[in-house]
């Protein structure tokens, strides 16, 4: 065979590739289901706080923001930017003095896909005129939130505050379990309760995983490199199955909590207790919001939290269930966050909510 055959043979079969591949991407593109596309972004999305210039280690709580944060963070849905304040808080230095109302809660409360002032926090804050600090911090459960507002009070000596728990649905998994110890962790053995300190190197782990790589960027652009690259050479998809792994025995093996059968619904309830204890002291008002996840409104999940629902009505302690007042619409379709639309929901929720008196209550029990 001539080298000029040669050449128009590997040309014709090269171009016969790059047109099958461009055809599959457009197939990709215009049939893929919604769900293979909200499971194929959570490959490559950029996870705000598994990123080592975003973070710093803390035994107590297992990671915090960096104070003083000025950075861009995106996702395919969004564009936005992150400041933070001293305390590694995404709210200003001005609502660190004397705040009013003190608000807990993850990725949801933190902001996560919307810029500052369209957040929950800031919207509330110009709706009730009252000052109110955004302790969110994406990736944080309850029992996180409580140990920083223990830390809180002990330096800024808050008193007096409303404290408001927005709860998400993936609180009970991080109470009950932490990836690889890298969170603290509740611990009840021969009767006694103790808080564990975490891992660092089970964070940092966690963060080389998920950290943004060529690999993620290729999964972004294409599909057919999705396929391949996401399900065997992802180290985000090992780091998650060695973590599933871990979750599936938790039961089994002695993990966090699981010596005298210390589930995600009692680690809650004795959580809950500590605030409730710890408001007490401070002469702060405890309040719970659980947020509604997008799967329910996809007719992917049950009604919500009905567990927890229990655990607070028998502790006395105010609450809302607002899945009724939020729909599909005010979400991000691929990321699950809220959009500028939940949070303006949210924001008037927590206005009428924050606007009710809460329960009369007297000192609560010891946990």
């Amino acid at each position: 065979m001539k080298k000029r055959e040669i050449l128009v043979n590997s040309g014709l079969l090269i171009g016969s590739l790059l047109l099958t591949a461009l055809l599959v991407e457009v197939g990709f593109a215009w049939f893929s289901t919604p769900l293979y596309r909200r499971d194929r972004y959570q490959h490559y999305f950029d996870v705000f706080q598994w990123n080592r210039e975003r973070i710093l280690f803390d035994p107590v709580l297992g990671f915090i923001n960096r104070p003083d944060l000025d950075i861009p963070f995106e996702n395919v849905e969004f564009s936005t930017h992150v400041q933070t304040n001293s305390w590694g808080f995404r709210d200003d230095e001005e609502s660190l003095e004397n705040p009013e109302v003190l608000l807990f809660g993850d990725s949801f409360g933190f902001g996560w896909g919307v810029e500052r002032e369209e957040t929950a926090e800031s919207l509330l804050e110009k709706e009730t005129g009252k000052k109110v600090l955004n302790m969110s911090v994406s990736g944080y459960g309850t029992l996180q939130e409580f140990l920083l507002l223990q830390r809180f009070c002990e330096v800024e000596e808050a008193t007096g505050c409303e404290v408001v728990i927005l709860y998400y649905l993936n609180d009970r998994y991080e109470n009950r379990c932490p990836p690889g110890g890298m969170f603290p962790a509740m611990v009840k053995h021969q009767g006694k309760i103790r808080i564990t300190e975490a891992d660092e190197e089970a964070l940092w782990d966690c963060v080389r995983a998920n950290k943004q790589q060529p690999y993620t960027y290729l999964c972004r652009r294409s599909a057919i490199l999705d396929l391949i690259l996401s399900r065997f050479f992802s180290p985000r998809k090992h780091w998650a199955d060695r973590m599933a792994i871990q979750f599936m025995g938790y039961r089994e093996k002695n993990g966090a909590g699981a010596q005298e059968g210390l589930d995600e619904f009692k680690i809650l309830e004795y959580t809950t207790r500590f605030l409730l204890q710890l408001c007490h002291e401070r002469n702060m008002n405890l309040r719970f919001v659980f947020l509604p996840f997008y799967g329910y409104y996809l007719g992917d999940l049950p009604k919500p939290y009905q567990e927890e629902v229990a655990i607070l009505e028998r502790l006395e302690v105010p609450f809302i269930n607002p899945y009724e007042d939020f729909s599909a619409a005010n979400y991000y379709d691929l990321d699950g966050h809220f959009n500028a639309s939940g949070h303006r929901k949210l924001a008037s929720i927590l206005t009428d909510f924050l606007g009710s008196e809460p329960n009369d209550k007297e000192e609560p029990a010891e946990p």
